[in-house]
């Protein structure tokens, strides 16, 4: 895999783990393995109930159409508890129909990548949502 240089963000300031949730191993992997290489620790999902149950303060990586509990639902938990909603949520989906955005905003999507959707674009994505949360 050839390797753009990405943004360090976890030697600049904090913070430095995201939570991947995405059901599609090869995309879920690639993902993971950018995020480390960018020095990003990084915790991975497989369905939406799995993401629930590890989220923390950190950014979210979000497949909207993952199994069990779906995208928007997950979006929804996240912002309507006292405990993660501040937790800056990045939605990569394939849903590209019209209103897709606008309903995953409205579920409390912060930023919305289509895929396919390089990993140095999620780093450049991760690295804005991190400086809104912080402004």
């Amino acid at each position: 895999m050839v390797y753009r240089d990405c943004v360090l963000l976890s030697r600049r300031s904090p913070p430095s783990t995201v939570l991947v949730a995405e059901d599609n191993d090869d995309t879920r992997e690639v993902y993971a393995e950018y995020l480390r290489y960018c020095e990003f620790e990084v915790t991975t999902a497989v369905d939406g109930n799995d993401a629930l149950a590890k989220i923390r303060a950190n950014p979210l990586v979000l497949d909207l159409t993952i199994p069990g509990l779906d995208g928007w639902s997950v979006a929804r938990a996240v912002k309507a508890d006292v405990k993660t909603k501040a937790v800056r949520i990045i939605a990569v989906t394939g849903q590209t129909m019209k209103g897709a955005r606008a309903a995953a905003e409205a579920a409390g999507v912060d930023a919305f990548l289509t895929k396919p959707c390089l990993p140095e674009d999620l780093v450049d994505e991760i690295a804005a949502q991190v400086r809104n949360r912080r402004a």
